[in-house]
């Protein structure tokens, strides 16, 4: 299925500048890697919270926007600010319960173990 969202409810809807533009995007996609359907005024500490999680196992989602084209990009971890910028926004996603979120969190915990265990027994 394909991944579908909105910002219509957003204020402002659009971004303005590209940092916004990417905060955004990386936000859009986030919502399948923490399974939450959208940011309300409601959720999104929630929402925040999961999408730093994630950041803390596997590095920033983002990175830095470059407009001279000097140098490596550098990861830019997501801010409150920016999650809270953004309520309003919508995806076809499926919002699972924290316990159902960290339940999955335990399983890649698990698998990246085995898979640790498996690679050093070639060596």
């Amino acid at each position: 299925m394909a991944l579908r969202w909105s910002t219509e409810k957003c204020n402002p809807p659009l971004p303005e500048g590209d940092d916004e533009t990417s905060v955004r995007e990386t936000l859009i996609w986030g919502t399948m890697a923490i399974d939450m359907g959208e940011i309300t005024e409601k959720n999104w500490t929630e929402f925040y919270a999961r999408i730093h999680a994630i950041e803390l196992i596997g590095g920033a989602l983002q990175q830095e926007v470059q407009t001279k084209g000097k140098g490596e990009p550098k990861p830019v971890l997501i801010e409150p600010k920016d999650v809270k910028r953004w309520i309003g926004l919508i995806a076809n996603v499926v919002t699972k319960t924290r316990r159902q979120f960290m339940s999955k969190i335990n399983r890649n915990i698990d698998e990246f173990a085995i898979k640790a265990e498996k690679e050093a027994d070639k060596v």
